[in-house]
This record gives C-alpha cells, sequence and structure tokens, in this order.
C-alpha cells in the first residue's frame, strides 16, 4: 500500500515537488496503466486521474483499479514548503485475489499449499508526502472474512478484522490489530468467542498483548508473545481454565462413557503456518471447586488383569487343593464394574502431564488418576498411573495403553 500512496503522489504532483515552488494550476484528465515489476505477479493497475485547482492549490483525484481492487484518493498540493496531502477516500480490495498476491510481495514464507482467505478488505487513511517520504496512516477492516487450512485441519469460516498502520521513516509500523471470531475449528475441536488484539513493535514485529477463545467448556488464554509476520511462528503457554471433563471425555468415547466436572491448568502452544499446531509440554489438574466423577467405557480385562477373581494363600505345589481353599478376591466384583463402565468413580485426584517427546518418543503423556468407585463398602480408591506412548490424541485413551500401574486401597 506504500507504494500505491507513493503513485498517487507522483502522478498528482506531476513529479518530485521541491520546497518552496509555486506551482501552476493543472487542470485534465490521465490514464494509463501501471505494471508492478515484483514478487507477487500483480496485475497491470489501470488509473486514472483528474486534475483541477481549487482556490490556491492543485487539487488530484486518482483512481486505481484492477480484478478485485478499487481505490479512490485524493491529493492537494504541493504547497509551499513542497508538502502534498495525501487522503484515501476510498477503498476495497479482495482477500481470495489478493491476499497471496501480498504476502508472496511481503515475502511472507512457509505459508500451507492450500490456505484460503476470502473477504473484502476496506482500506482508509491520510498523510502527507515531502522531499520523496511518506508519512501518515492506513486504516484496514474486514467485516466478514474466512481462513483455513484443510491440510493442517483448521478453519475460521467468518471473522471481523481491524487494523492501523503509520508510514514513517520509510518503515510501515502495526499500531494496533484486533481480531475476533464467533467460531473457528482446530484440530476437530470447536473454538468459540476468539478474541486476539496485537500492537507493533520497533522491529516490526506484532506483540501479542493478549489472545484467547472458548473451548471445551472453559476458556482458554495465551500468554503474551511476539510474532514476525513474514515468517509466522508462534511459542507460548495456553492457560485453560474450566475445561469440561464432558467435553474431554466427548472426544475420547474410547475410554470413557461420560464424565462431569473441570479441569485447568496450562499447556505449551507451538505453531507454524508450514507445519500447523503442536502441543508442547503442560499439566492439566480437577477444578477442587468443580467435583468430578466419571464411567470408563467398557473395556473387560483393564482393571481384573492386575487383580486375580481369587487370593490363593496356599503353595502352587499343594495343587488342586491350593486352588480349593483360595479365597474369593472381594475387590474383584467391584473392579470389574469399574472396568465395563457400570460403576461410577469419583475422581479425587486428576493430573495429566503432557510432553514434547511425540509420537517416537519414549513417552508423550502421564496420567494418573485417583477416585473413589460409587460403592466402597470394599475398594475405597483406585489408582491409575499410565505412560502414554504416540500421538498427544490418545492421553486420554485409557484402554489402549500397556503401561499401566494400579493401586487399589481396599478396607478391612
Amino acid at each position: 500500500m506504500g507504494r500505491v500512496i507513493l503513485i498517487i503522489c507522483l502522478l498528482a504532483s506531476g513529479g518530485s515537488p521541491a520546497r518552496a515552488t509555486v506551482w501552476p494550476a493543472i487542470r485534465g484528465e490521465f490514464t494509463g496503466e501501471l505494471v508492478v515489476r515484483s514478487p507477487g505477479d500483480f496485475p497491470p493497475l489501470r488509473w486514472t486521474l483528474r486534475a483541477s485547482p481549487d482556490a490556491d492549490r492543485n487539487l488530484a483525484e486518482l483512481t486505481v483499479t484492477a480484478p478485485g481492487l478499487a481505490l479512490a484518493a485524493v491529493v492537494a498540493g504541493p504547497d509551499a514548503d513542497g508538502r502534498l496531502v495525501w487522503r484515501v477516500t476510498a477503498g476495497e480490495l479482495e482477500l481470495a485475489t489478493w491476499w497471496r498476491r501480498l504476502a508472496d510481495h511481503a515475502g511472507v514464507t512457509g505459508l500451507p499449499a492450500d490456505l484460503m482467505s476470502s473477504g473484502t478488505v476496506t482500506l482508509s487513511g491520510a498523510g502527507n508526502w515531502r522531499d520523496g517520504a511518506v508519512t501518515g496512516r492506513m486504516q484496514a477492516a474486514i467485516a466478514l472474512g474466512a481462513i483455513g487450512s484443510e491440510a493442517q485441519n483448521w478453519n475460521v469460516p467468518a471473522f471481523a478484522a481491524t487494523t492501523e498502520v503509520a508510514y514513517a521513516d520509510e518503515a510501515v509500523l502495526v499500531q494496533s490489530l484486533t481480531i475476533h471470531a464467533a467460531t473457528a475449528t482446530l484440530l476437530g475441536m470447536t473454538l468459540q468467542q476468539l478474541e486476539l488484539k496485537a500492537e507493533g513493535d520497533e522491529h516490526q514485529r506484532l506483540l501479542i498483548t493478549s489472545a484467547g477463545v472458548d473451548a471445551l467448556g472453559g476458556r482458554i488464554a495465551l500468554q503474551p508473545f511476539a510474532v514476525d509476520p513474514l515468517n509466522p511462528v508462534i511459542d507460548t503457554t495456553a492457560e485453560m481454565a474450566g475445561v469440561s471433563l464432558a467435553q474431554l471425555a466427548a472426544l475420547v468415547p474410547e475410554a470413557l462413557k461420560e464424565a462431569s466436572g473441570q479441569v485447568s491448568g496450562r499447556v505449551d502452544v507451538k505453531w507454524s503456518a508450514s507445519l500447523g499446531p503442536k502441543t508442547g509440554t503442560g499439566m492439566l489438574k480437577v477444578t477442587p471447586e468443580s467435583p468430578a466423577n466419571f464411567r470408563l467405557a467398557a473395556t473387560p480385562g483393564f482393571l481384573t488383569q492386575h487383580a486375580p477373581e481369587r487370593i490363593q494363600w496356599l503353595p502352587d505345589g499343594l495343587g488342586a487343593l491350593a486352588r480349593w481353599l483360595s479365597l474369593e478376591n472381594p475387590a474383584y466384583e467391584t473392579l470389574r464394574r469399574i472396568e465395563l463402565g457400570e460403576m461410577p468413580l469419583q475422581v479425587e485426584d486428576l493430573s495429566i502431564e503432557l510432553y514434547p517427546d511425540g509420537p517416537d518418543g519414549p513417552r508423550s503423556a502421564a496420567v494418573t488418576v485417583t477416585a473413589r468407585p460409587a460403592d466402597g463398602a470394599v475398594v475405597e480408591k483406585v489408582t491409575f498411573a499410565i505412560n502414554v506412548a504416540g500421538p498427544l490424541d490418545q492421553v486420554l485413551r485409557l484402554g489402549t495403553s500397556d503401561g499401566v500401574t494400579l493401586d487399589f486401597g481396599t478396607k478391612p
């Protein structure tokens, strides 16, 4: 956009204005086609300039058009100091036609090949041009945009955004950026009320001052972080509050039949334009203010394989006699009902620790659950300690892991 502003000023002035130069009145209409030779594969820009004097100054109206682009501006001057004043009176740009061209032109790298974006950007702004330098501010707003990548499994079907940039000392600095989306999807999860606020710094980075989203029945807020717009990479921590165990259970029906209660904690979050989202280290724990309960999905043998149906107290050498005199394990029936999802568990402690080892690492998560059966006549507590090696989407799929150790507290 800075180049377009420069073109506006040059066309309106007829060249480079000189300090303290008195310009004659200029009147007429000119048309032409501008070819931008730079990365981005821009189409030819058709322009029309209508110049006419206004009192003691020249006034020019400029329109620039191309497929998906319409821009109108006025330029007045130069004044006695050789200054031109410019103002964008109307401007619209279609993202579907221009976003990749503008990204290539700016040198943005690593974007997914299937990234799609659409919406109409409304442009406005004003400033000065003097001695070859553009100063001023531009505003851009998107009322109904969309963006997403099927390959990376995320989509924002409708968002609104506003931004303001300042031109000074041959640099373009972001003054503010706000984004709001009522809904989005990420890795199969539904996100709501996505809010982001950012501002620029002297290194031309974006400083994300606040970012949050409603998900899984709770609120997830990102700690402040900085992003290079030309090579966008996110590395921050997500603070999770009031996440619903019921909604987590719906994501892993292989493990949980039903659940209630809430968990809170933090998870490291990484994202790059080329690789998409990735979860890092973190921990989730049950929220004390919200008692948690759950039923396991039916998994025969999950618990009873660690607890024999009968307790043999005589040595194996006595054969049938030892088996005949063995005692019934009072905990067995309770454990069987728990593993079949027939008996609910009241959670006393649930801890999920996430690790960045990845699918091929020795451990991607460690889950610890301490719970009380609804019928605590025999078994007072059940403790699961589970190491999960594999993708993090298996963290709560308790029945799929062989790395399980159990501890049963039985009543005397």
